[in-house]
Protein backbone atom coordinates (compact mmCIF):
# COMPACT_ATOMS: atom_id res chain seq x y z
CA UNK A 1 0.00 0.00 0.00
CA UNK A 2 2.57 2.47 0.97
CA UNK A 3 4.35 1.63 -2.50
CA UNK A 4 1.37 2.60 -4.30
CA UNK A 5 0.87 6.21 -2.69
CA UNK A 6 5.03 6.52 -3.18
CA UNK A 7 4.58 5.32 -6.90
CA UNK A 8 1.27 7.97 -7.31
CA UNK A 9 3.48 10.42 -5.35
CA UNK A 10 6.56 10.38 -7.94
CA UNK A 11 3.87 10.44 -10.43
CA UNK A 12 2.64 13.37 -9.54
CA UNK A 13 5.68 15.11 -9.15
CA UNK A 14 6.76 14.11 -12.17
CA UNK A 15 3.58 15.38 -14.08
CA UNK A 16 3.75 18.55 -12.34
CA UNK A 17 7.18 18.91 -13.68
CA UNK A 18 6.41 18.32 -17.03
CA UNK A 19 3.39 20.92 -16.67
CA UNK A 20 5.77 23.63 -15.03
CA UNK A 21 8.67 23.19 -17.97
CA UNK A 22 6.16 23.02 -20.68
CA UNK A 23 4.27 26.38 -18.61
CA UNK A 24 8.28 27.85 -18.40
CA UNK A 25 8.86 26.90 -21.82
CA UNK A 26 5.71 28.92 -22.99
CA UNK A 27 6.74 32.05 -20.98
CA UNK A 28 10.18 32.13 -21.67
CA UNK A 29 9.24 31.60 -25.78
CA UNK A 30 7.01 34.89 -25.20
CA UNK A 31 9.77 37.12 -24.35
CA UNK A 32 11.60 39.63 -26.71
CA UNK A 33 15.23 38.17 -26.10
CA UNK A 34 13.72 34.50 -27.26
CA UNK A 35 12.05 35.96 -30.66
CA UNK A 36 15.04 38.14 -30.90
CA UNK A 37 17.20 34.85 -31.07
CA UNK A 38 15.12 32.62 -33.25
CA UNK A 39 14.77 35.50 -35.69
CA UNK A 40 18.53 36.41 -35.97
CA UNK A 41 18.72 32.55 -36.78
CA UNK A 42 16.79 32.71 -39.82
CA UNK A 43 18.42 35.84 -41.70
CA UNK A 44 20.48 36.22 -44.19
CA UNK A 45 23.38 38.32 -43.68
CA UNK A 46 22.22 40.44 -46.39
CA UNK A 47 18.77 40.78 -43.93
CA UNK A 48 20.90 42.04 -41.36
CA UNK A 49 22.77 44.20 -43.07
CA UNK A 50 19.09 45.30 -44.42
CA UNK A 51 18.13 45.89 -40.59
CA UNK A 52 20.73 48.45 -40.23
CA UNK A 53 20.05 51.12 -43.15
CA UNK A 54 17.13 53.28 -43.07
CA UNK A 55 16.52 54.44 -46.69
CA UNK A 56 14.74 56.62 -49.23
CA UNK A 57 12.78 56.31 -51.95
CA UNK A 58 11.53 59.42 -54.00
CA UNK A 59 7.84 57.63 -55.23
CA UNK A 60 5.06 58.02 -53.35
CA UNK A 61 3.83 54.84 -54.14
CA UNK A 62 5.30 51.19 -52.78
CA UNK A 63 5.35 50.04 -56.22
CA UNK A 64 7.64 46.50 -57.40
CA UNK A 65 11.10 48.13 -57.03
CA UNK A 66 10.57 49.33 -53.34
CA UNK A 67 8.89 45.96 -52.76
CA UNK A 68 11.70 43.81 -53.78
CA UNK A 69 14.61 45.92 -52.37
CA UNK A 70 12.49 45.44 -49.08
CA UNK A 71 12.20 41.94 -49.42
CA UNK A 72 15.22 41.12 -50.57
CA UNK A 73 17.47 43.50 -48.07
CA UNK A 74 14.62 42.76 -45.23
CA UNK A 75 15.28 46.90 -44.72
CA UNK A 76 15.09 47.73 -41.18
CA UNK A 77 13.79 51.49 -41.90
CA UNK A 78 12.38 53.96 -44.18
CA UNK A 79 12.47 57.96 -44.17
CA UNK A 80 9.81 59.63 -44.94
CA UNK A 81 10.51 62.95 -47.43
CA UNK A 82 7.99 65.32 -48.88
CA UNK A 83 7.93 63.56 -52.31
CA UNK A 84 6.35 60.55 -50.52
CA UNK A 85 3.34 62.84 -49.71
CA UNK A 86 0.33 63.86 -51.77
CA UNK A 87 -2.68 63.35 -49.68
CA UNK A 88 -3.89 61.89 -46.68
CA UNK A 89 -4.92 58.35 -47.57
CA UNK A 90 -1.93 58.12 -50.08
CA UNK A 91 0.71 58.88 -47.27
CA UNK A 92 -1.36 56.04 -45.12
CA UNK A 93 -1.57 53.61 -47.84
CA UNK A 94 1.83 54.20 -49.11
CA UNK A 95 3.24 53.32 -45.18
CA UNK A 96 0.98 50.38 -44.77
CA UNK A 97 1.74 48.98 -48.20
CA UNK A 98 5.46 49.06 -46.96
CA UNK A 99 5.03 47.94 -43.55
CA UNK A 100 2.99 44.71 -45.50
CA UNK A 101 5.79 44.48 -47.55
CA UNK A 102 8.49 44.01 -44.81
CA UNK A 103 8.72 40.54 -43.19
CA UNK A 104 10.10 42.45 -40.16
CA UNK A 105 7.84 45.53 -39.54
CA UNK A 106 10.25 49.22 -39.96
CA UNK A 107 11.36 52.67 -38.52
CA UNK A 108 9.11 55.07 -40.82
CA UNK A 109 10.81 57.90 -40.06
CA UNK A 110 11.19 61.50 -40.46
CA UNK A 111 12.54 64.98 -40.22
CA UNK A 112 9.84 66.91 -37.83
CA UNK A 113 11.67 68.94 -35.83
CA UNK A 114 9.67 72.09 -36.31
CA UNK A 115 10.08 75.43 -37.65
CA UNK A 116 11.41 75.60 -41.26
CA UNK A 117 12.37 71.87 -40.58
CA UNK A 118 8.78 69.55 -41.39
CA UNK A 119 8.80 67.17 -43.35
CA UNK A 120 5.18 66.50 -43.23
CA UNK A 121 3.15 69.45 -43.34
CA UNK A 122 -0.68 70.48 -44.26
CA UNK A 123 -2.00 70.00 -47.59
CA UNK A 124 -4.49 68.68 -49.55
CA UNK A 125 -6.39 67.01 -46.91
CA UNK A 126 -3.40 66.72 -44.35
CA UNK A 127 -4.47 68.72 -41.50
CA UNK A 128 -1.77 68.88 -38.83
CA UNK A 129 -0.22 71.32 -36.42
CA UNK A 130 2.11 73.52 -37.47
CA UNK A 131 5.11 73.41 -34.63
CA UNK A 132 7.11 76.32 -33.66
CA UNK A 133 10.47 76.66 -33.81
CA UNK A 134 12.81 74.90 -31.69
CA UNK A 135 14.11 78.72 -30.62
CA UNK A 136 10.73 79.61 -29.52
CA UNK A 137 10.20 76.41 -27.39
CA UNK A 138 13.32 77.60 -25.45
CA UNK A 139 12.20 81.30 -25.33
CA UNK A 140 9.22 80.10 -23.14
CA UNK A 141 11.35 77.48 -20.99
CA UNK A 142 8.39 76.31 -19.79
CA UNK A 143 8.45 72.03 -19.37
CA UNK A 144 5.18 71.04 -19.59
CA UNK A 145 5.11 73.27 -22.94
CA UNK A 146 7.78 71.38 -24.52
CA UNK A 147 6.18 68.13 -23.35
CA UNK A 148 2.56 69.25 -25.05
CA UNK A 149 4.73 70.72 -28.29
CA UNK A 150 6.42 66.67 -28.20
CA UNK A 151 2.62 64.97 -27.60
CA UNK A 152 1.22 67.40 -30.80
CA UNK A 153 4.21 66.04 -32.62
CA UNK A 154 3.71 62.27 -32.05
CA UNK A 155 0.19 62.17 -32.25
CA UNK A 156 0.27 63.83 -35.47
CA UNK A 157 2.98 61.62 -37.08
CA UNK A 158 1.00 58.07 -35.62
CA UNK A 159 -1.94 58.82 -37.40
CA UNK A 160 -0.33 58.10 -40.35
CA UNK A 161 2.25 55.33 -39.39
CA UNK A 162 5.17 57.00 -38.20
CA UNK A 163 6.98 55.73 -35.75
CA UNK A 164 10.07 57.68 -35.39
CA UNK A 165 11.35 61.46 -35.49
CA UNK A 166 14.73 62.87 -36.07
CA UNK A 167 14.64 64.76 -33.30
CA UNK A 168 15.18 67.37 -30.90
CA UNK A 169 18.22 68.86 -31.57
CA UNK A 170 20.54 68.76 -28.55
CA UNK A 171 22.71 71.34 -30.26
CA UNK A 172 23.35 74.68 -28.37
CA UNK A 173 22.87 77.57 -30.30
CA UNK A 174 23.98 79.25 -32.52
CA UNK A 175 22.65 76.45 -34.32
CA UNK A 176 19.84 78.42 -36.19
CA UNK A 177 16.21 78.39 -35.18
CA UNK A 178 16.82 74.47 -34.58
CA UNK A 179 18.76 74.99 -31.07
CA UNK A 180 16.29 75.73 -28.31
CA UNK A 181 18.95 77.91 -26.28
CA UNK A 182 22.68 79.31 -25.88
CA UNK A 183 21.81 77.58 -22.35
CA UNK A 184 23.15 74.01 -22.11
CA UNK A 185 20.66 73.37 -18.96
CA UNK A 186 17.60 74.97 -20.98
CA UNK A 187 18.66 73.12 -24.25
CA UNK A 188 18.57 69.86 -21.59
CA UNK A 189 15.37 70.60 -19.96
CA UNK A 190 13.41 71.09 -23.15
CA UNK A 191 14.80 68.86 -25.53
CA UNK A 192 14.01 66.00 -22.28
CA UNK A 193 10.43 67.46 -22.60
CA UNK A 194 10.00 67.36 -25.88
CA UNK A 195 11.26 63.67 -26.51
CA UNK A 196 9.16 62.81 -23.02
CA UNK A 197 6.20 64.06 -25.22
CA UNK A 198 6.81 62.01 -28.45
CA UNK A 199 8.27 58.85 -26.58
CA UNK A 200 5.24 58.65 -24.34
CA UNK A 201 2.62 59.28 -27.54
CA UNK A 202 4.17 56.52 -29.69
CA UNK A 203 7.15 57.87 -31.30
CA UNK A 204 10.73 57.15 -30.83
CA UNK A 205 12.43 60.08 -30.32
CA UNK A 206 16.69 60.43 -32.18
CA UNK A 207 18.28 63.16 -30.28
CA UNK A 208 21.15 65.08 -32.27
CA UNK A 209 23.46 65.70 -33.29
CA UNK A 210 25.89 64.36 -31.49
CA UNK A 211 28.63 65.72 -30.10
CA UNK A 212 26.78 69.21 -30.50
CA UNK A 213 27.50 71.07 -33.56
CA UNK A 214 25.91 74.54 -32.53
CA UNK A 215 29.31 76.65 -32.41
CA UNK A 216 30.66 74.89 -35.40
CA UNK A 217 32.58 76.85 -38.31
CA UNK A 218 32.22 75.61 -41.56
CA UNK A 219 35.59 75.04 -43.92
CA UNK A 220 36.79 72.04 -42.86
CA UNK A 221 37.09 69.61 -46.20
CA UNK A 222 34.06 69.66 -48.73
CA UNK A 223 32.99 72.66 -46.29
CA UNK A 224 32.10 70.22 -43.23
CA UNK A 225 31.85 71.87 -39.85
CA UNK A 226 34.88 72.33 -36.77
CA UNK A 227 34.26 72.18 -33.44
CA UNK A 228 37.42 73.54 -32.37
CA UNK A 229 37.48 73.17 -28.90
CA UNK A 230 39.12 70.57 -26.31
CA UNK A 231 37.21 67.53 -24.80
CA UNK A 232 37.30 69.66 -21.50
CA UNK A 233 35.62 72.09 -22.82
CA UNK A 234 33.32 70.06 -24.75
CA UNK A 235 32.12 68.48 -21.47
CA UNK A 236 31.18 71.79 -20.44
CA UNK A 237 28.83 73.09 -22.83
CA UNK A 238 28.20 70.96 -25.70
CA UNK A 239 28.20 67.28 -24.12
CA UNK A 240 26.05 68.45 -20.92
CA UNK A 241 22.55 67.89 -23.06
CA UNK A 242 23.74 64.78 -24.48
CA UNK A 243 24.74 63.57 -20.70
CA UNK A 244 21.59 64.28 -19.21
CA UNK A 245 19.53 62.31 -21.77
CA UNK A 246 22.10 59.21 -21.22
CA UNK A 247 20.76 59.48 -17.62
CA UNK A 248 17.08 59.78 -18.50
CA UNK A 249 17.74 56.48 -20.66
CA UNK A 250 17.68 57.57 -24.23
CA UNK A 251 17.20 54.73 -27.09
CA UNK A 252 19.19 56.48 -30.06
CA UNK A 253 21.29 58.89 -30.92
CA UNK A 254 22.20 60.36 -33.97
CA UNK A 255 26.18 61.69 -34.96
CA UNK A 256 27.05 64.89 -36.43
CA UNK A 257 28.83 65.27 -39.23
CA UNK A 258 31.57 67.86 -37.72
CA UNK A 259 35.35 67.89 -37.31
CA UNK A 260 36.58 67.85 -33.46
CA UNK A 261 40.33 67.85 -34.30
CA UNK A 262 41.65 68.45 -30.51
CA UNK A 263 39.36 64.35 -30.49
CA UNK A 264 40.34 63.09 -34.02
CA UNK A 265 42.69 65.03 -36.46
CA UNK A 266 42.06 62.88 -39.11
CA UNK A 267 37.64 61.78 -39.02
CA UNK A 268 34.82 63.40 -38.80
CA UNK A 269 32.35 62.52 -35.56
CA UNK A 270 30.40 60.03 -37.68
CA UNK A 271 33.21 58.06 -39.32
CA UNK A 272 35.22 58.47 -35.85
CA UNK A 273 35.79 55.37 -33.06
CA UNK A 274 37.55 58.08 -30.59
CA UNK A 275 34.29 59.91 -30.82
CA UNK A 276 31.83 57.21 -30.76
CA UNK A 277 32.86 54.31 -29.02
CA UNK A 278 35.48 56.01 -26.86
CA UNK A 279 33.62 59.23 -26.13
CA UNK A 280 29.97 58.29 -26.56
CA UNK A 281 30.29 54.83 -25.32
CA UNK A 282 32.87 53.68 -22.92
CA UNK A 283 33.31 57.55 -21.36
CA UNK A 284 29.58 58.99 -21.45
CA UNK A 285 28.30 55.10 -21.27
CA UNK A 286 25.82 55.02 -23.58
CA UNK A 287 24.27 51.60 -24.35
CA UNK A 288 21.61 52.43 -26.58
CA UNK A 289 21.46 52.64 -30.98
CA UNK A 290 23.78 54.85 -32.35
CA UNK A 291 22.50 56.39 -35.71
CA UNK A 292 24.47 58.49 -38.68
CA UNK A 293 23.38 61.85 -40.21
CA UNK A 294 22.51 61.45 -43.79
CA UNK A 295 25.66 59.60 -45.20
CA UNK A 296 24.73 60.61 -48.56
CA UNK A 297 25.65 63.95 -47.67
CA UNK A 298 27.99 66.29 -49.79
CA UNK A 299 30.20 66.86 -46.93
CA UNK A 300 31.88 63.24 -47.97
CA UNK A 301 32.20 64.31 -51.08
CA UNK A 302 35.43 63.60 -53.13
CA UNK A 303 37.39 62.44 -50.06
CA UNK A 304 35.85 59.26 -48.78
CA UNK A 305 34.55 56.27 -51.16
CA UNK A 306 31.63 54.69 -49.85
CA UNK A 307 33.47 52.01 -48.47
CA UNK A 308 35.76 53.75 -46.27
CA UNK A 309 32.59 55.42 -44.87
CA UNK A 310 30.55 52.32 -44.09
CA UNK A 311 33.81 50.73 -42.54
CA UNK A 312 35.29 53.44 -40.45
CA UNK A 313 31.48 54.17 -39.35
CA UNK A 314 30.74 50.88 -38.63
CA UNK A 315 33.84 50.40 -36.86
CA UNK A 316 33.53 53.42 -34.89
CA UNK A 317 30.17 51.85 -32.89
CA UNK A 318 27.42 52.52 -35.88
CA UNK A 319 24.12 50.64 -35.20
CA UNK A 320 22.28 52.04 -37.97
CA UNK A 321 23.24 53.60 -41.33
CA UNK A 322 20.85 56.92 -42.55
CA UNK A 323 21.40 56.81 -46.41
CA UNK A 324 24.02 55.16 -46.94
CA UNK A 325 22.94 54.86 -50.65
CA UNK A 326 21.83 52.46 -52.70
CA UNK A 327 20.86 49.10 -50.49
CA UNK A 328 22.01 46.62 -53.30
CA UNK A 329 25.46 48.57 -53.31
CA UNK A 330 25.56 48.90 -49.61
CA UNK A 331 24.72 45.41 -48.81
CA UNK A 332 27.07 44.30 -51.23
CA UNK A 333 30.18 46.25 -49.75
CA UNK A 334 29.54 45.65 -46.28
CA UNK A 335 29.71 41.79 -47.49
CA UNK A 336 32.73 42.42 -48.99
CA UNK A 337 34.66 44.59 -45.87
CA UNK A 338 33.28 40.98 -43.53
CA UNK A 339 35.05 38.99 -46.44
CA UNK A 340 38.25 40.78 -46.25
CA UNK A 341 38.40 40.92 -42.44
CA UNK A 342 37.80 44.56 -42.48
CA UNK A 343 34.93 44.32 -39.90
CA UNK A 344 33.05 41.06 -38.45
CA UNK A 345 30.04 39.70 -38.74
CA UNK A 346 29.58 39.99 -34.63
CA UNK A 347 29.63 43.52 -35.22
CA UNK A 348 26.16 43.41 -37.86
CA UNK A 349 24.81 40.82 -35.21
CA UNK A 350 25.53 43.15 -32.47
CA UNK A 351 23.59 46.22 -34.12
CA UNK A 352 20.71 44.05 -35.74
CA UNK A 353 20.35 42.60 -31.89
CA UNK A 354 19.98 46.27 -30.52
CA UNK A 355 17.25 47.43 -33.78
CA UNK A 356 14.96 44.24 -32.79
CA UNK A 357 15.29 44.91 -29.44
CA UNK A 358 14.16 48.40 -29.72
CA UNK A 359 11.77 47.69 -32.25
CA UNK A 360 10.07 45.46 -29.51
CA UNK A 361 10.64 48.57 -26.65
CA UNK A 362 7.97 50.51 -28.67
CA UNK A 363 5.93 47.49 -29.91
CA UNK A 364 6.74 47.99 -33.71
CA UNK A 365 7.33 44.23 -33.39
CA UNK A 366 4.53 42.90 -31.93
Amino acid sequence: MENKSFKNIVRLILILVIIGGGVTFFLISRTPNYKINKTMKKMTLEQKIGQMIISYYYSSECDKFLQQSIEKYGLGGLIILPNNIVDSKQLKTFIKDVQKTAKIPMFISINQEGGNVQALQSKEDINITNIPTMEEIGQKNDEKNAYSTGKIIADDLTKFGINMNFAPVMDIKPASTRSFSEDEDIVSKMGISVAKGMKENGVIPVYKHFPGIGEAIYGGPNDMPILSKTKEELSKKELVPFKKIIKEGADIIMIGHVFIPEIDKDMPASLSKKVINNLLKKELGFDGLVITDALNSGYFKDKYSSKEILINTINAGTNMLLLPGASKLTVEEIIKAINNKKITESQIDDSVRKILELKYKYGIIK
